[in-house]
């Protein structure tokens, strides 16, 4: 790694700098980060682009883009570009985690990618340490998953229903918000055990999810309640004909008791201070006032207040 190691200067000093750089050699082609020394690609004064002028050991052992190819990167990774012209730019130290590289297009076995990267201006160029973070970033997303996704019915949970519910809200646009809870769940689960009752549930999620749409979301909120949010159920009818929909959905066999009908609360949210708290209530309004009328039925109103017609299942 010529290009990246130096020395003392003078004619007397020869040896001992060839020495020295043979040894800061050696350290970096083992040291366990990639290290790679980039220079700039100009056309003019802009910089349009970078090449690999020399790289350490580990570098090519981990698979990075070989030296002299251009990069690609205003293609393969916009935010590394800006990074590297930053550096260039502040001639500083700057760091980017979790960035994503895409494989290089000539090149057939290069392949795409995560890194944590640390870049520093040296003479005009710069010297980037980075570090493969594919498998954190699988894991970190695994755990965003469980952390948004309920466990018994594999739908989004309330954290995710909540960050669901907040953008719609932000939105300003007319949506539609099904509070759905399964009719005397807790006799069912006493008498059959809590096994057959979070197969009822299960069950309860999959009827949920084959009367919806492709762009509606339904989740479970706690016990036996459900969630839908519908982005483009904008009026009283829209949202009325989907919970008439759930409501009559078949509901599926199999889970060791009889099949028990849901009550729906339907709200139209067509106001630009809803929040998710006050439609979440306004939701579990109609939908107790449903189940009061024998359950199996649909209650549809609009927020904040305001509730109009029953449909029986």
């Amino acid at each position: 790694m010529g290009s990246m190691t130096g020395g003392p200067a003078g004619a007397g000093g020869a040896a001992e700098a060839s020495l020295l750089r043979v040894r800061l050699s050696a350290v970096l082609d083992t040291t366990l980060d990639p290290l790679i020394l980039v220079r700039p690609v100009r056309e003019g004064d802009r910089v349009v682009d970078f090449v690999i002028d020399d790289l350490n050991g580990t570098h090519a052992r981990a698979g990075g883009d070989p030296r002299a190819q251009r990069m690609r990167l205003p293609e393969r990774s916009p935010e590394l570009f800006a990074l590297y012209r930053r550096v260039l730019a502040t001639g500083t130290t700057q760091e980017a985690r979790r960035v994503r590289i895409e494989g290089h297009p000539e090149d057939p076995t290069s392949a795409s990618g995560w890194a944590d990267v640390r870049a520093t201006a040296v003479a005009g160029d710069v010297v980037v340490s980075w570090r493969n973070v594919d498998a954190d970033v699988l894991a970190e997303r695994a755990l965003r998953e469980q952390a948004m996704q309920d466990p018994l019915t594999g739908l989004p949970n309330r954290r995710a229903l909540v960050g669901l519910l907040a953008a719609a809200c932000a939105a300003h646009v007319p949506f539609g918000v099904l509070f759905v809870d399964v009719d005397r769940f807790k006799e069912l689960n006493d008498r059959y055990g809590h096994a057959t009752g979070d197969a009822v549930l299960a069950a309860t999620g999959e009827r949920l999810r084959s009367a919806l749409r492709g762009d509606d979301v339904v989740g479970r909120l706690a016990g036996d309640e459900f969630v839908v949010v519908a982005p483009r159920a904008g009026t009283r009818e829209d949202v009325g004909a989907l919970a008439a929909r759930v409501v009559d959905a078949p509901a599926p066999t199999g889970a060791g008791a009889p099949a028990p009908s849901v009550s729906v609360g339907a709200l139209l949210v067509d106001d630009p201070s809803a929040d998710v708290d006050g439609v979440l209530r306004a939701a579990d309004a109609l939908m107790y006032a449903a189940k009061r009328e024998g359950g199996g039925r649909v209650r549809v109103g609009g927020y904040p207040r305001g509730a109009g017609g029953t449909h029986d299942a």
